[in-house]
């Protein structure tokens, strides 16, 4: 993968109670307080990764999104990335981050670092439909 190309991941943070969503946690307009992050860790986290070098958007709901090239993903997450058909995946851990390789310093706050799929619709696309 081109160490340049720029990339993006959602940042799950935990919740202000410290739960942490799992994959099957439905997280909804009902429950979403909940799920939300305190304000401190959203301002510690964010400021953080902006000082790794990240871009960082702002926080909804229960996640940030970050961007920035693909070398530093790998440089901060300790990881590889490669570029499928379905969009980019840390090599090994599929589109979702070891827990593991998140920084120690922000584990706690930290609940998930993702990549979202493309849409299967679209340019490109193949579609399931006959």
């Amino acid at each position: 993968m081109n160490s340049e190309k720029i990339v993006s991941a959602q940042v799950v943070l935990t919740a202000a109670g410290g739960a942490r969503p799992g994959p099957q946690t439905r997280i909804t307009s009902e429950n979403i307080r909940e799920w939300a992050p305190s304000a401190e860790t959203i301002v510690r986290v964010s400021g953080e990764l902006r000082g790794m070098g990240f871009t960082v958007g702002e926080c909804v709901g229960n996640s940030i999104s970050i961007t920035g090239a693909a070398r530093l993903f790998e440089s901060c997450f300790r990881t590889k990335l490669r570029e499928t058909g379905g969009g980019v995946q840390f090599a090994g851990d599929g589109c979702e981050l070891a827990a593991e390789k998140i920084p120690s310093a922000l584990q706690a706050q930290i609940s998930a670092v993702t990549f979202t799929p493309p849409p299967d619709f679209g340019p490109g696309a193949t579609s399931s439909f006959a």
